[in-house]
């Protein structure tokens, strides 16, 4: 029996999961969201930094931003 309810509780998690992907990808054309907003600052922020010289405060910085988690997979929100 609580074999059963392990699986039932998976099964409905991962509903939930998917069917908030869903939602949330299709909200995100209708109008703009945190995640859309954040990806358009990353994508100015790269193409400045390619037309720039490369220094050592940009480089720590972004190491420091992609090991504490702060870049948001799209999906997060």
């Amino acid at each position: 029996m609580s074999n059963i309810l392990e699986v039932i509780a998976l099964l409905w998690f991962l509903t939930c999961w998917l069917g908030y992907t869903v939602y949330s990808r299709r909200r995100a054309g209708d109008r703009p969201c945190l995640s859309n907003t954040l990806d358009m600052y990353r994508e100015d922020w790269m193409r400045v930094m390619l037309r720039r010289e490369n220094r050592i405060a940009d480089a720590r910085w972004l190491a420091t931003w992609s090991a504490t988690g702060l870049s948001l997979h799209p999906v997060a929100f």
